[in-house]
């Protein structure tokens, strides 16, 4: 571990990826005095603001786009600062480009970098850039990081001064591994480093309550923190956990190892099995006005017959 304070950057491409993926490991860096920040490159607001969709679903007559979208951005980004804020995290950064084209520009390439010069952080946090065979806005953030972090070391047509981003880390790699047969057995993929956050799950799952544009708060922050994080952390033996790969090597003096990891060696079976076990309905109670069943899900077996 570093011996002092470090800056952290985390690199999103929507709003709600600053802290869904990875917001337990960011509420850790901030309670231990680190400063970390969040960019967030769209606006999310076409792609991601289904309370948006669904009215123009439910429309009779043509809706503007483009009002609804302006809208849609601004609540969007109230609900990442509020979301951000329940992990610590205030310094927010927003290009606010459309969330509806995925090509990737240096122009896009450039500010990345600068940003990168300005807050100059030891760690940036983004996605994975051959996330669904890199055809997705994820895959295009993570790879506009690995050209960002290249470009603002030299003597590039940037602002401020070079900086060398020291480490990198994919969040939740392994997440869309098997969405299409571009990522199928494809050894790009890996968690090689995995963060227990069961002591700061409430505040995750309380982040993911204030988005409610995608309808995430109440029963959907619950279920996904429990498949999502709650699998993450049965595979290293206690509740909840999030994933990460490296882009680099680590260097280090000596081999890692933790002392829970020690402890594993000779810990009662019965320990074990109950830390793992732990679930969210114990911690995380459901947010004002939420119904504790939600909206009834009527299962008809005939709609899946062919």
């Amino acid at each position: 571990m570093a011996s002092g304070p470090i800056r952290i950057l985390v690199v999103a491409a929507h709003p709600a990826d600053a802290f869904d993926q990875a917001g337990g490991t960011l509420a850790h860096h901030v309670a231990e005095g680190d400063q970390v920040s969040a960019l967030i490159v769209t606006g999310g607001a076409r792609s991601h603001d289904w309370q948006m969709v669904d009215r123009h679903l439910k429309a009779d007559e043509p809706v503007d786009l483009e009002k609804d979208s302006d809208e849609g951005h601004e609540k969007k980004t109230d609900e990442t600062r509020r979301a951000c804020a329940e992990l610590g995290i205030t310094d927010l950064h927003f290009f606010g480009l459309e969330d509806d084209e995925e090509m990737l520009t240096q122009e896009i390439v450039f500010r990345i970098a600068e940003k990168f010069r300005e807050l100059r952080p030891h760690i940036v946090i983004t996605h994975h850039p051959y996330e669904e065979g890199g055809f997705k806005m994820h895959a295009s953030v993570g790879r506009g990081v690995l050209y960002a972090r290249r470009a603002c070391t030299g003597s590039s047509r940037l602002s401020g001064k070079p900086w060398l981003v020291p480490v990198v880390y994919f969040m939740n790699p392994m997440a869309y591994v098997n969405h299409n047969s571009l990522n199928q057995g494809v050894g790009f993929f890996r968690s090689d480093v995995y963060v227990d956050i069961t002591d700061v799950v409430e505040k995750k799952v309380r982040a993911m309550d204030c988005i409610e544009s995608q309808y995430y708060a109440g029963l959907y922050a619950r279920k996904a923190t429990e498949i999502g994080d709650g699998a993450h952390g049965n595979m290293v033996m206690t509740s909840y956990a999030e994933q990460f790969q490296r882009y680099t090597a680590q260097i280090c003096y000596k081999l890692p190892m933790s002392d829970f990891e020690v402890r594993t060696a000779d810990e009662p079976r019965e320990q074990t099995m109950i830390r793992r076990g732990y679930m969210l309905d114990h911690m995380a109670s459901m947010p004002e006005g939420q119904r504790p069943n939600g909206l009834p899900y009527e299962f008809d077996r005939d709609l899946y017959d062919p």
